[in-house]
């Protein structure tokens, strides 16, 4: 599988298409944090421009509406932005009004980076260097876990680390807490990751499809044109504790489910509606 994220840093790094092609059969290499380091040191990024919206084209605009089963009135959001990179999401979150935000990454180049970008403007976001398959941190502590294309990067390293991402994810969330994963992988096999980790009925998940956002990073445009082709996947899943899991029949699930879908079908009207009145 030949990700966009993926394709973008080997177009930073001065990778060829040949060589890309050449290369793909050790994607694994996009897994390891001495790989990110180097892009994140790369000239050409800074000459160019951040790719972070490039990558997978999406940010809080796009995400705000599905926030609605935990944008509760006067209600403190927590997030964490996983695999963070040099996105702006952390930034827009603490913009919007979310209360306490945590990035992380596992270069430990680009969270310096964004520790300074940030150290004026939003000194309240906790950033820290750590691998998101490996998370020490606490149990429960937040409401929202927003993953943009990690999953998919994690995907190609060791076999273990799609399971071991969502289940961090699962851990660190309150119960019926939210996480957003945004994915350019097929459906079926991401909703089998959901389905079964970390165990059997953890999430409730609705799949919101949308349209690539924004073009792409010229830079990877330049590989190959279809990279620009397809929507986006966001899983929207909330979470589920062991005690209820285990209570749940297909039947109720599938009825939560539909519960979720129309709460986030309602947040999209609802964020539509207050964007039209700004305007």
């Amino acid at each position: 599988r030949w990700l966009h994220r993926a394709c973008a840093a080997a177009a930073l790094l001065g990778v060829g298409a040949a060589e890309a092609e050449e290369s793909e059969s050790s994607t694994g290499a996009f897994a390891e944090v001495a790989y990110w380091d180097a892009l994140y040191s790369a000239g050409p990024k800074l000459e160019l421009g951040p790719l972070s919206h490039a990558w997978q084209g999406i940010g809080f605009s796009e995400l705000k509406a599905l926030l609605k089963p935990v944008a509760e009135a006067e209600k403190k959001v927590t997030a964490l932005v996983m695999g963070c990179g040099d996105s702006a999401l952390p930034e827009e979150l603490v913009d919007s009004g979310i209360a306490e935000v945590t990035a992380v990454d596992f270069s430990a180049v680009v969270v310096a980076a964004m520790v300074a970008r940030n150290r004026q403007p939003r000194p309240g976001i906790r950033w820290l260097v750590g691998d998101v398959t490996e998370l020490k941190l606490q149990s429960g502590a937040f409401d929202v876990v927003f993953d943009i294309g990690v999953l998919d990067t994690v995907a190609l390293g060791k076999e273990d680390g799609p399971r071991s991402l969502i289940a961090h994810a699962h851990r660190v969330l309150r119960p019926g807490g939210l996480f957003l994963s945004v994915s350019s992988d097929g459906l079926a096999g991401r909703r089998r990751l959901f389905d079964e980790h970390p165990f059997r009925g953890s999430w409730l998940t609705v799949v919101v499809g949308v349209p690539r956002p924004r073009s792409l990073d010229p830079r990877v445009l330049a590989m190959n044109p279809d990279y620009n082709l397809g929507n986006m996947s966001i899983y929207v899943s909330l979470s589920v504790d062991k005690a209820k899991a285990e209570e749940l029949t297909d039947e109720r699930r599938h009825a939560e489910e539909s519960i979720l879908a129309e709460a986030l079908g309602r947040g999209k009207e609802e964020t539509a509606r207050h964007d039209v009145a700004r305007a």
